[in-house]
């Protein structure tokens, strides 16, 4: 599977970043393996668990499976969606494994913070929910999350 981004995001989209209302936007969570719907559901639970009956701060997009498809094609069709205000443009969610539990999800950054480069990391999917919403509201900054990232294990063909 081809996990490769570009090194930077487009500067109309880092300009929008900065100037975007503070609406707490849910978050896309994007499929790149095909889950069945039963699973798609199963861990859309697990990564909104902490959040009760608040449990929508993450979300699938309407287009959301991207099964045989790379990162990069996530990353341009999240770019197409930055000015609807429909989710957090500056953050997205792709399920990359089937064994999502002990890979984690991995987690795109279109700006670091630091010299707006593209980042990404790997989650435990029960933490990324409260970790998503921290980034929002500023309580942690990327590299508070790449210090809770996980390292996948490489999985067999």
């Amino acid at each position: 599977m081809d996990l490769t981004l570009p090194s930077r995001c487009p500067e109309e989209v880092t300009s929008h970043l900065e100037e975007r209302s503070m609406a707490l936007l849910p978050f896309a969570l994007y499929d790149l393996i095909g889950l069945t719907d039963l699973d798609a559901a199963g861990l859309l639970e697990i990564c909104n668990r902490e959040y009760g009956d608040h449990a929508n701060s993450i979300k699938y997009p309407i287009k959301k499976n991207f099964k045989g498809k790379s990162l990069r094609e996530v990353f341009e069709h999240h770019l197409s969606m930055y000015s609807e205000d429909t989710f957090e443009p500056g953050y997205f969610l792709a399920v990359t494994s089937r064994d999502w539990m002990s890979q984690g999800l991995l987690l795109v950054t279109l700006t670091d913070g630091d010299d707006d480069t593209v980042d990404t990391c790997f989650l435990k999917a029960e933490s990324t929910g409260m970790a998503m919403v921290n980034l929002q509201i500023g309580n942690l900054d990327w590299s508070d999350v790449k210090e809770q990232a996980m390292e996948p294990e490489a999985e067999e063909n």
